[in-house]
């Protein structure tokens, strides 16, 4: 018996885990031969050929046979694993936690880390903070850790804490490589006003790439308003110098926006596209799937429960189309001191992967939930909301205002869960929307693929207001329509127009001075240096500069910008 696990055991290192799985099957098909080592071999082999559901299984058997502590934590940290391959993330913490709880601290630091994951992955950021908070004093994991401290300061806005986190990250630097260096300020160039310089320089000695330093130091110089220094900068090596694709397409928008600075649009597009060109290598790469706009384009009808709903706020969803000004109208809402806005945070897509692994397919099954379950549904939104806002408590407020341009996609989904929920729908030129959506180095996602492509990026316009037209088939909703250049034009009347539609009494000294209150808090949007300014109206007809690029597509988004009231002439 032990020469035949001892065969097993050899396939399996040499990776042959089918041949291993042969062996040991046909030892514990009799109950009386299996043993610990042989039901684990079983369902390490199993999971090597990727079948998890067998290997959990097994894994479960062979727990009961663990001969000591440091075996059985073994187990349970596999069956972790295998419950993450299946999205079981609820169950893969409880299993990894009673692995670490059986081994002696200095002996888990990397299933320590595997557990800060997790806790991120659901969420539970202060339970991943406190984690982090304890490993990062190990160097192995101090950028790590770092990265998943700042993700959580600026998921919550919390501009405090992301300075908070990076001076307690220079008390480090010396003991990092460069590269760990500089790849830590890449993350919040554009969240933090920190003058980082010196950080830089000590990664600079440290061996980080010096172009890719210098794209960060151009950057804010940008952002401080020295386009000309920033060109200087970028002006003084050859893109090909740059070793890593994420410096390289921040090069490039970078470049394209001081070309548009300098009115020179032929090399500004020229910059963009060459950005957008990376962005499509990388997503042809990753075969990234899903398309949340094909779903509900298939999705006919919504059938609303006949139990009442009241949510313990009033509800208003502030879609549009991304770069149609929901940054700056949501930061103005927000200095109201009864409205909490909150900037495209994951409440939506938080409800989405629960009913996911709720075993719903999403969005097919929106007609199939049960009162209860839509209940639940509710619930998760809310507990979402409190770990993605900055406040302890939303007593003092009487409506939420959740931001996000994906949701105009979403609203059968808004109006299952709540039904009297108020739409804010903002408008820009959609020319000017394209080309600004075209302009920006996106994270990619399924619902920004689309704008690395010229062409492709008319069609989205079309196909997401074709979309929101076509839910007006079979459902109502309450909606306020607010365009971005009435807003830049007429601040004022604008603003106390969209309040009076909420329902709130306007605090004018607060709205008026709403880019202050901007500065103490993260946006995590392209706008976010933009926000922070007073309003200014050079984003207006932008897309006048552009017109012999826009004309070939231009047929693809007329219906709309006739529609909503606006001209086109090329």
């Amino acid at each position: 018996m032990n020469e035949k696990i001892a065969k097993a055991r050899q396939a399996f290192q040499n990776k042959k885990y089918k041949q291993a799985l042969s062996i040991v099957e046909k030892i514990n098909k009799s109950r009386s031969k299996q043993s610990f080592a042989s039901l684990e071999l079983q369902a390490a082999s199993l999971a090597s050929l990727k079948l998890h559901v067998r290997a959990k299984e097994v894994f479960l058997k062979a727990l009961p046979l663990a001969p000591d502590n440091t075996a059985k934590a073994n187990i349970y940290y596999n069956l972790h694993a295998a419950c993450k391959f299946q999205r079981q993330y609820k169950d893969a913490k409880e299993h990894l936690k009673r692995a670490i709880d059986l081994v002696p601290p200095s002996n888990n630091i990397d299933w320590r880390f595997s557990l800060a994951n997790l806790h991120y992955q659901l969420r539970e950021y202060d339970l991943c903070e406190a984690l982090c908070a304890k490993l990062i004093v190990y160097k192995t994991y101090t950028v790590k850790c770092m990265h998943i401290l700042l993700d959580i300061a600026i998921a919550r806005g919390a501009i405090d804490k992301v300075n908070y986190h990076l001076r307690q990250f220079e008390g480090r630097i010396n003991e990092l490589s460069g590269p760990e260096i500089l790849s830590v300020y890449a993350q919040v160039e554009s969240t933090t006003i920190l003058d980082y310089s010196n950080s830089l320089n000590k990664a600079l000695e440290r061996g980080a790439d010096p172009y890719s330093v210098k794209v960060l130091q151009a950057s804010k110089l940008y952002k401080q308003g020295q386009a000309q220094e920033s060109f200087e900068i970028l002006s003084s090596f050859y893109p090909k110098q740059l070793k890593d694709e994420r410096s390289l397409k921040r090069y490039y928008v970078l470049l394209g926006k001081i070309y548009d600075t300098h009115k020179d649009y032929s090399m500004a597009f020229s910059s963009f596209t060459q950005m957008n060109k990376l962005t499509r290598q990388t997503v042809e790469a990753s075969k990234n799937k899903g398309n949340e706009l094909k779903d509900f384009a298939r999705f006919t009808s919504v059938k609303f429960s006949e139990e009442s709903y009241k949510p313990p706020l009033r509800m208003f969803f502030l879609v549009g189309f991304p770069r149609s000004g929901t940054t700056l109208l949501e930061n103005v809402l927000d200095s109201q001191n009864k409205i909490i806005a909150l900037p495209e945070r994951p409440m939506l897509d938080d409800v989405k992967v629960k009913m996911i692994l709720d075993g719903y397919s999403y969005p097919h099954d929106l007609n199939d939930f049960s009162d209860g379950y839509l209940d639940d549904l509710r619930n998760h939104y809310f507990d979402s909301v409190a770990k993605n806002c900055r406040y302890d408590s939303l007593e003092q407020f009487d409506v939420l205002i959740d931001k996000n341009p994906i949701n105009q996609i979403r609203l059968p989904l808004i109006k299952k869960l709540f039904p009297d929920a108020k739409i804010i729908l903002a408008l820009r030129h959609p020319l000017d929307c394209i080309l600004s959506c075209y302009m920006q180095n996106f994270a990619i996602s399924q619902h920004t693929i689309d704008f690395s492509d010229w062409k492709a990026s008319f069609e989205r316009y079309r196909d997401t207001f074709e979309l929101y037209d076509g839910f007006r088939k079979y459902m109502e909703w309450d909606e306020y329509q607010i365009k971005y250049e009435d807003l830049v034009n007429d601040f004022e009347n604008q603003i106390e127009s969209v309040l009076k539609f909420i329902g709130i009494a306007a605090d004018k000294d607060s709205y008026m001075n709403f880019n202050k209150r901007a500065q103490s808090g993260v946006i995590t949007t392209p706008s976010g240096s933009q926000v922070r300014q007073e309003i200014y109206k050079t984003a207006t007809q932008r897309w006048l500069n552009y017109r012999d690029y826009i004309a070939p597509h231009i047929d693809i988004v007329r219906p709309y910008i006739e529609k909503y009231g606006y001209t086109a002439d090329i």
